[in-house]
Parts: structure tokens; sequence; C-alpha cells
């Protein structure tokens, strides 16, 4: 009986020592005025807290998505959509990264191995390949299409692929 009261102990102290910011934050981008939000939950109010904005410079005008990095969960991409790149943030809201890209960045996607993030680039009609190491361009994949540009983005775990649609067609690529 006494294992009981010190297994939790021992989780509470677990618990305690992670931040709660840190377990559970993230960015809203906002397109109408070219900046971020910082967001975080509170545990005790069980409710999100927003903090103040965040200029997200030149490559980040417009902001279309935001996605947390996969695995690390210390980074939010955002991409720019009149802005024409990348904006990397950390959970402070500072900028970590500007990465330039295509014309008209509207979603990003990480690679299963997390070694690349792809941008899907509307107006260039285009996947813009970063390398996450060294966060740059290191090559690009044209989406074949009349100029009907390549929209949102996600990776499926399940199947091993990412899927595509177009922004403004009616198909959906498998890559």
């Amino acid at each position: 009986m006494r294992a009981f009261p010190c297994l939790l102990l021992l989780a509470a102290l677990i618990l305690g020592a992670f931040s709660t910011q840190a377990a559970h934050w993230g960015v809203v981008g906002c397109s109408t005025s070219d900046s971020a939000v910082l967001f975080s939950w509170d545990w005790e109010a069980e409710q999100f807290v927003f903090g103040d904005s965040i200029e997200l410079g030149t490559y980040g005008n417009y902001p279309y998505d935001s996605v947390m990095r996969p695995r690390t969960e210390d980074e939010v991409w955002i991409p720019g959509a009149s802005g024409d790149g990348v904006v990397v943030l950390n959970e402070l809201g500072e900028i970590l990264h500007e990465i330039p890209t295509g014309e008209y960045p509207v979603s990003v996607a990480f690679s299963p191995d997390y070694d690349i993030a792809l941008v899907s680039c509307r107006d260039s009609d285009r996947l813009d390949i970063i390398d996450i190491n060294t966060y740059m361009v290191t090559g690009s994949l044209p989406i074949p299409g009349a100029g009907l540009g390549p929209g949102n983005l996600i990776f499926d775990p399940r199947g091993d692929r990412f899927f595509l649609v177009e922004w403004y067609g009616d198909l959906v690529f498998t890559i």
C-alpha cells in the first residue's frame, strides 16, 4: 500500500518538470494584419491564453497556414502567401528563420523522417523542398496542370505519402 502514494508523488514530480506552456502551445497566423499570435493552454483555467501580436516580416506577409514541426514541437512554420517565403518561429514567438520560396506559398508538410519540409507554391506551380538542417530550399517538384496551382498539402503517415490539392481545380495529387 505504501507504493501507491510514492507512485503519485513520482507522477506529480514528472508532470511538474515539464513546462505547461511548452507542452501545449502554437501560433495563429492573422492574414489581414500580416502578423501572428502565440497561444498556450492554461491548465488551471482550462482555456487558451493568447499573447502579443508578432510581426512576421517580409516573408510572412499574408500568412496562410501555420504548422508545428513534428517530433521536436519547438517550431512553427508559417508560409507567407504574399511574402513568397516561410517564417519559422519558436515557442517564445521569436523568428528563427526566414526562407524564400516560390510565389504564393500556402501550405507546409514534413517528410516522415523529418529531414525535409515541402512547401506548396501556388503561383509557381511547384512544391519547394526545404532541408530542415540548413533551412534552405534545395530543390523543387513541378506540379502539372494548366496553371491551377498547388494548394494545401498534408502527409499521410498510414499510407506513407503526401496528398496535394489543386488551388483552382478539382484534382488531388499523391506524392
